[in-house]
This record gives C-alpha cells, sequence and structure tokens, in this order.
C-alpha cells in the first residue's frame, strides 16, 4: 500500500526583492548567526511591538517555549 504524502516545495516567488536584499546584506555584514545588526534591531522592534523592556531572538520555536517555561 502506497500513501501519498503532500509536499510543498519552497517557491522561489515567495521572495520579493526586499527580502533578498535583506540576506545579502547578513551574508556581506558577516553575520549568519549571533548578535548581528538585524537581530539586535529585531529584538528592539519586538520589545516595542509587545511593550516590553527587552526582546530575544532565539534559533527555533522549541528554544523559546523552553525560555518561557524556564522564566516561570
Amino acid at each position: 500500500m502506497t500513501k501519498k504524502i503532500w509536499y510543498a516545495p519552497n517557491k522561489f516567488e515567495s521572495y520579493d526583492e526586499e527580502e533578498i536584499r535583506a540576506v545579502e546584506d547578513c551574508l556581506r555584514d558577516g553575520w549568519l548567526a549571533g548578535f548581528g545588526k538585524r537581530t539586535v534591531e529585531f529584538e528592539e522592534r519586538v520589545s516595542e511591538l509587545f511593550g516590553k523592556e527587552h526582546g530575544l531572538f532565539v534559533n527555533s520555536g522549541s528554544s523559546a517555549i523552553l525560555l518561557g517555561l524556564l522564566a516561570l
């Protein structure tokens, strides 16, 4: 018995020039992980959005959930 599994391919059309330029900027700046200017900007914008003093960028939803639970 075979079961057909739905597959959603990554489509180039879902990215526009703004996203492509943002990735190029990160590559040219040399910040692929850690505390690059985009990370700091993201954390600041998230903290402002939620009216909090701090925001923290993590690598996955699992890491975010773990940090939230540890903070309780």
